[in-house]
């Protein structure tokens, strides 16, 4: 009861600030943001909820809007939602039942991954530009590129001043090899 009443109160609260802003009142839009994430998170976690059949593409839509409003950690969220729904058709593509249109919707997801990530990058996000930097490592809607993945990883450590927590982070990226460790080291050095 408590949750349907906090959703309802977010849900309203939302709609006033989207209702002002349209009409050209001054609004807080980071208020306006801090409320669609607040969403979000309310629907994701009653995502399993019988009450809330839909909650998950709730949640993922109110992360779009927060995303359609420049916050970067709504648009790394929803790049990241995007970038495993791709990697999912991609693999049932590669698949025994693999259709051409498991490869289409595939590349659909990786494409607004990408640019969902591009602008969470841009906006000041570093964990965006890691998760970009694996795609290119691991392979992930693009071609195979190394260095280019860990120059993005590296960078990504360096903006958010992390190298003391680096080997976490390496081992978290499943990067603990230790080729991957010495090339991303040679790489801070130059």
């Amino acid at each position: 009861m408590f949750a349907k009443m906090k959703l309802k109160s977010l849900q309203k609260k939302a709609k006033n600030l989207y209702d002002k802003r349209e009409r050209g009142s001054n609004v807080n839009v980071k208020t306006e943001i801090r409320v669609l994430k607040d969403l979000a998170k309310l629907y994701a976690k009653h995502q399993f909820h019988k009450k809330y059949p839909d909650a998950l593409v709730h949640a993922h839509e109110y992360y779009r809007a927060a995303a359609g409003l420049n916050d970067a950690e709504a648009q790394f969220i929803l790049g990241e939602i995007q970038l495993e729904k791709a990697k999912f058709w991609q693999q049932w593509h590669e698949g025994d039942y693999g259709e051409p249109v498991h490869e289409a919707y595939a590349q659909m997801y990786f494409k607004e991954a990408f640019a969902l990530l591009s602008e969470a990058d841009q906006n000041g996000y570093p964990l965006a530009k890691r998760l970009h930097g694996l795609a290119y490592i691991n392979g992930w809607g693009v071609a195979i590129d190394q260095d280019k993945g860990f120059k993005m990883v590296v960078d990504s450590i360096e903006e958010a001043n992390e190298w003391d927590k680096a080997t976490e982070i390496f081992k978290a990226l499943g990067l603990n090899k230790p080729e991957f460790f010495s090339a991303m080291m040679q790489m801070r050095r130059k």
